[in-house]
């Protein structure tokens, strides 16, 4: 394989690690905190909402959070462990701007952006 294959090979492979950890991430926070409501949309269940807005929340992710990371690192760990919970936050709330369905209030960003981190650091 080709440097290139491998390198798309791995990122597609990294999206559905994500993509998965981030659903079921998603569904503990709208179970556990009362900020983030997942409902169904148009006769869809609530399990593809989640799995939509855990696919949109990858891609939002994918795109925001290394760059974000990379600007805060030289500030130290405690600023960048901040930072990566407020990205979370701002992932959420944009995912729930994009999506019908999947709601989250400021709060419900807040603490929805420390709930996934913490389920995505035990779920991986």
């Amino acid at each position: 394989m080709t440097s290139t294959i491998k390198t798309i090979v791995k990122s597609l492979t990294r999206l559905a690690i994500v993509w998965i950890v981030d659903a079921l991430s998603i569904f503990l926070a709208a179970w556990i905190l009362p900020g983030i409501n997942v409902t169904s949309v148009g006769g869809t269940g609530r399990g593809v909402v989640v799995a939509a807005a855990a696919l949109l929340l990858a891609l939002v992710n994918l795109l925001i959070r290394p760059f974000v990371l990379l600007l805060a690192r030289p500030l130290g760990w405690l600023i960048t462990f901040i930072v990566g919970f407020l990205i979370n936050a701002l992932a959420l709330w944009i995912t729930a701007r994009l999506l019908p369905g999947f709601d989250v209030s400021f709060w419900g960003g807040i603490f929805g952006g420390i709930a996934l981190g913490f389920f995505n650091t035990i779920l991986t």
